[in-house]
């Protein structure tokens, strides 16, 4: 099995710093072990071995699974879950804006918006 696929987000972990920051997330635009090609700071394609690169950690939703599901408060992109769930009701807030303010997002945003709200639904059904 590859350590990559196209698409991927991957961490820089070691290698020459001036070109990759550590720490930063990259997407994986070609691997061909033991090489992998990334889109760098600058916005180029950068070809690395892939040992310099893991891969990142997926972001957490709202929404855990113990012996039941719970939902945790917290921000979570550009919702914000409230402290409380009150029966089958949640407190949400969008962004953290004022109401005559209106906000731009773009579609990655947007998608991961609709799959924490749809992690509190499926959360708040059962």
């Amino acid at each position: 099995m590859a350590k990559f696929k196209i698409g991927d987000q991957v961490t820089w972990v070691g290698g020459r710093p001036e070109k990759m920051t550590y720490g930063k997330t990259y997407e994986v635009v070609s691997f061909d072990e033991p090489f992998v090609r990334v889109v760098s700071d600058e916005g180029k394609t950068e070809g690395w071995v892939s040992s310099c690169f893991e891969l990142a950690p997926t972001s957490q939703g709202p929404v855990r699974t113990k012996t039941v599901k719970e939902i945790e408060p917290g921000r979570y992109g550009c919702i914000t879950v409230a402290s409380g769930v009150n029966g089958n009701r949640v407190q949400l807030v969008m962004a953290s804006i004022s109401a005559e303010l209106m906000t731009w997002y773009d579609a990655s945003e947007l998608r991961a918006a609709a799959l924490v709200l749809t992690q509190l639904a499926e959360a708040l059904e059962e």
